[in-house]
């Protein structure tokens, strides 16, 4: 039987690479009319390598902080999973209060965007101690360089991240948001002939750093993706065919 072969023509995706700046923008005010009952006592975001654990539980009590410079900025990546975690406290009674967290992904000086804020802000609580955590996902358009966390904890609902209000507190950190790395690139080994109706298999050559890696396999009208790290595909014709790798 005579085997027919065909060229196989790959295509290469490569990531767009992010430029790191720094924000200059004056944000909304926020904080508290009164110093008594509601506080922040701790504030616990562990980044990719840097961490921001600010505990001012015995600071005494204040309306608004701004530790954007005082204390160092924990670091996030793009499409990387984090959470945050908010111990309220008291400088006088226990009331029900919730807290909530938000963050200027697009550096575009506000932090009212849809997505910029990681909790719901509408679990109260009414024991001092106890700790509100959030789970977020840093979103893979996120503006690389530094920019504004808020956490606000309140006697009421924290929706609202330029809220003024009674009893509770504000405080604003600085993190980081890290740029792609300029070294990845989704390339991958294709064979130089293949046959009709065999095996062939497609090697990823950058296979660390990546979230996730999504084949697309066309061949004439019919298009077949993966999400393997390598894929092994059949083809029933003969002919040009496409590959195509995005990491």
């Amino acid at each position: 039987m005579i085997k027919n072969n065909y060229l196989l023509k790959s295509l290469l995706t490569l990531f767009t690479v992010a430029v790191f700046g720094s924000v200059n923008a004056q944000y909304c005010n926020s904080y508290a009319l009164s110093t008594a009952d509601s506080k922040c006592d701790r504030v616990v975001l562990v980044g990719s390598s840097a961490t921001i654990d600010n505990n001012t539980t015995s600071s005494g009590c204040a309306t608004y902080t701004n530790f954007t410079s005082s204390v160092a900025p924990a670091d996030l990546s793009p499409g990387a999973n984090y959470s945050i975690a908010i111990t309220v406290g008291t400088c006088g009674g226990n009331y029900g209060r919730t807290a909530n967290a938000w963050i200027d992904y697009n550096g575009d000086g506000d932090l009212t965007d849809a997505g910029e804020m990681l909790g719901t802000g509408t679990s109260y609580v009414g024991t001092s101690g106890t700790v509100i955590s959030y789970n977020f996902t840093v979103p893979c358009n996120a503006k690389a360089g530094n920019t504004r966390l808020r956490v606000i904890v309140v006697e009421g609902t924290a929706t609202n991240p330029c809220a003024v209000y009674t009893w509770g507190e504000t405080e604003d950190y600085t993190v980081t948001v890290l740029s792609p790395s300029g070294g990845l690139s989704s390339n991958f080994f294709a064979p130089a002939s293949a046959y009709i109706g065999t095996p062939v298999t497609f090697n990823n050559s950058n296979q660390s750093g990546y979230i996730s890696h999504k084949w697309t396999v066309t061949d004439g009208a019919t298009v077949t993706t993966y999400s393997t790290t390598n894929v092994t595909h059949v083809f029933p014709t003969s002919g040009t065919k496409t590959i195509k790798l995005v990491s």
